[in-house]
């Protein structure tokens, strides 16, 4: 079976903008899927609180409890969702700097290295990857921030309705 022929420059340029196009829809869907799992959190924890201030005439404390367990694992099913979406942007940028590279971009300084990843996958001697650099860029992504929130939601929703089932909560 023959090779196929290593693609021309106009065929490059056409699929490096189809994976620019793909790394967008990558970046917006990831983030739109952050925000419907934060707004449902949100919705649930606030019903939790408001049932639980009409207190028990109008719904058991069981009902609060439930709800906050709902809010937990929608909070975990957020992580796992940006685990994974993340790891579909990744893919993609390893594309696009593999195109970028037969394009010639990063030689000419048009390669797009907006982040330190991006920057790393083009110039990796430029960023030491020593112990607490590594930290610190794992700190100061997006994805961590939001996966510590919502481990956060998940952790302190489960324990108040793990609280309210056993009769622990506070007044």
């Amino acid at each position: 079976m023959s090779q196929p022929d290593a693609p021309d420059r106009p065929e490059l340029i056409k699929l490096y903008e189809l994976t620019l196009q793909e790394y967008r829809f990558q970046v917006l869907l990831n983030w739109d899927r952050m925000k419907n799992v934060f707004v449902v959190d949100g919705v649930l924890v606030g019903a939790a609180a408001g049932i639980w201030k009409l207190g028990s005439a109008s719904a058991p404390s069981s009902v609060v409890a439930w709800i906050l367990l709902l809010a937990g694992l929608n909070s975990v099913l957020g992580v796992l969702g940006s685990r994974t979406g993340h790891a579909y942007y990744r893919e993609t940028r390893k594309v696009k700097e593999a195109l970028e590279k037969a394009l010639g971009l990063p030689n000419r300084g048009f390669a797009l290295t907006v982040t330190a990843g991006m920057r790393e996958g083009h110039e990796p001697h430029t960023i030491p990857l020593k112990p607490g650099r590594k930290f610190i860029r794992w700190a100061t992504r997006v994805t961590t921030y939001m996966e510590t929130v919502l481990t956060a939601v998940a952790i302190m929703s489960t324990v108040e309705a793990i609280c309210i089932l056993t009769g622990h909560q506070g007044s």
